[in-house]
């Protein structure tokens, strides 16, 4: 029921916020029921615990508050912060999926804080929650007190994450936007069978928009000269519509002059008796002694360049010399034709989805290192303002980084890439796998030594739970026929789930070595 409220009240805001979601913050509400349950799991799982010690519904709650309360709270502020870090970035998909996620973190948090509180006291009062009042061990057994097989998981889990580390140059970023983009086989095959009719070398140019046909003409021949001054220019070709419809007399007669020479040559004895398919095309074309006016062409082919008045559009149009497809070769030809100066002076910007495409991208790979290095050290602030320790904030952090790097090395292993698409995922993961470490290593002070087993049965069952139900809310990404948001959900399965079970043995496996040392100190 918190949780309810708090996704109500998260996109209610967004609404008036930002009126629409994006392609990434579509699939919110099924993350956030994942992320937002977990804070009610570990008070209500605490209370229940404190009920089934015979402590009465005040004392509960309010040793819930003085127990699990400070863990909730700073898992659930460095979910938040790490989440909210990505408002700070230019690429509207990190932003918005930042404000909203991180939102939703913090309206979770205090819902459950303040109404599930009051919630629990309205069902107590009507009897509808189950005290389990026998939580001995069974007759005979004990309880364990050391946790087994600590040195070989430590040392087992330390070599995995050196291994990571030395292939670590087998993680890469996959830059080809056809393969992060859902398929359609009933437009491949119109596609196909279209494939003949328009066939050309040259697709998805970009524009620049002029104002007069003068300056037209000096960015086509500025555009040349880039061209020619460039080896490896990604320039295929430019092109106007004003050098084909010529807009003055003089141009005219030059482009007439220009057809005639044509006519003479092909009427030459060398030419004459020739009969191939191109040359008859050529001939019956070079047959034009007038002008060529807008009127004469087809409705359906003139339609499109021009505007709204009737006019020729005045656009010059620059078809890439390499393919779009892939990343690189969209940001290079974005950072060659993104901005054209004219021998004037004056500016001119070029615009077409690949362009776009390349910004954002170009965005991403600059912003994503600086995100990911400012939510870890948000982060490991916060944390250590938590515990106040910088020793306890390390060890609370190592199921974190321990499960990172197995994330990579899974990666690796699979073949799995970063993209445009799932790096939004990597600040969230720091957020949520965090808060397992915070709430093991918090419920280990609070019992004392030789408790870890004890903590594992209760605390671990919690986090274990909650960490479920955040995989289920990235898995329904998982059955999506979209890529790209498909790896979102690959991604967060695999780095929260290996997060949870590197706290569940690797953190053990360390305090256990810790307290056999006599390094734990509290």
């Amino acid at each position: 029921i918190p949780l309810l409220f708090s996704l109500c009240l998260t996109f209610g805001i967004t609404y008036f916020t930002f009126g629409t979601l994006n392609t990434m913050t579509s699939v919110l509400f099924v993350i956030l029921f994942g992320l937002g349950i977990d804070y009610g799991v570990h008070f209500y799982a605490r209370y229940l615990e404190k009920r089934s010690d015979g402590e009465t519904i005040r004392e509960a709650l309010y040793k819930t508050y003085d127990s699990t309360g400070l863990a909730i709270m700073t898992s659930a502020l460095t979910t938040a912060v790490a989440l909210f870090v990505l408002v700070i970035a230019d690429f509207r998909g990190f932003s918005e999926f930042g404000f909203i996620s991180g939102l939703g973190i913090s309206l979770a948090y205090l819902s459950m804080l303040f109404i599930l509180p009051s919630i629990i006291v309205l069902f107590e009062k009507y009897q509808f929650i189950l005290i389990n009042t026998n939580r001995d061990l069974p007759a005979g057994k004990k309880a364990r007190e050391r946790f087994p097989l600590s040195r070989f998981i430590f040392i087992g889990g330390t070599l995995i994450v050196a291994v990571v580390i030395f292939h670590s140059n087998r993680l890469y970023f996959e830059y080809d936007f056809g393969k992060l983009e859902p398929e359609f086989p009933r437009f491949e095959e119109f596609r196909d069978l279209k494939g003949d009719i328009d066939r050309t070398s040259r697709r998805n140019p970009a524009y620049v928009i002029a104002e007069t046909d003068q300056e037209v003409m000096k960015i086509l021949q500025t555009i040349r000269n880039m061209k020619q001054s460039n080896p490896e220019s990604t320039i295929l070709a430019v092109e106007a519509l004003q050098e084909r419809f010529p807009v003055n007399p003089a141009d005219e007669k030059r482009k007439l002059d220009a057809i005639a020479e044509i006519r003479s040559l092909l009427d030459s004895p060398f030419l004459s008796e020739e009969e191939g398919a191109y040359i008859k095309i050529l001939r019956r074309a070079s047959q034009v002694t007038e002008p060529l006016r807008i009127d004469d062409v087809p409705e359906f082919l003139k339609n499109r360049f021009l505007t709204r008045d009737g006019n020729i559009g005045r656009f010059v149009m620059i078809y890439p010399a390499v393919g779009l497809s892939d990343g690189r070769n969209s940001i290079a030809f974005k950072n060659e034709i993104g901005v054209i100066v004219t021998p004037d002076g004056k500016t001119y910007h070029s615009a077409s989805t690949s362009i776009v495409a390349a910004e954002m991208l170009d965005l991403m790979r600059k912003e994503s290192p600086y995100m990911v290095f400012a939510t870890f050290v948000m982060i490991f602030i916060l944390v250590y303002i938590g515990f106040r320790s910088f020793r306890w904030s390390l060890i609370a952090m190592l199921p974190l980084l321990i499960g990172l790097s197995w994330t990579f090395g899974v990666m690796i292993l699979m073949g799995l890439s970063f993209n445009m698409y799932n790096l939004v995922v990597l600040p969230a993961i720091l957020g949520i796998g965090n808060d397992n470490g915070v709430h093991l290593a918090s419920r280990y002070r609070e019992e004392g030594k030789k408790s870890m087993a004890a903590v594992l049965r209760s605390t671990g069952q919690h986090i274990t739970i909650g960490s479920l139900t955040t995989m289920l809310g990235f898995a329904g990404l998982l059955l999506t026929g979209h890529p790209g948001l498909n790896s979102i959900g690959v991604l967060a399965v695999i780095g929260i789930g290996l997060t949870l079970f590197s706290a569940l043995t690797y953190l053990p496996a360390l305090v256990q070595l810790l307290e056999d040392k006599g390094w734990i100190r509290f």
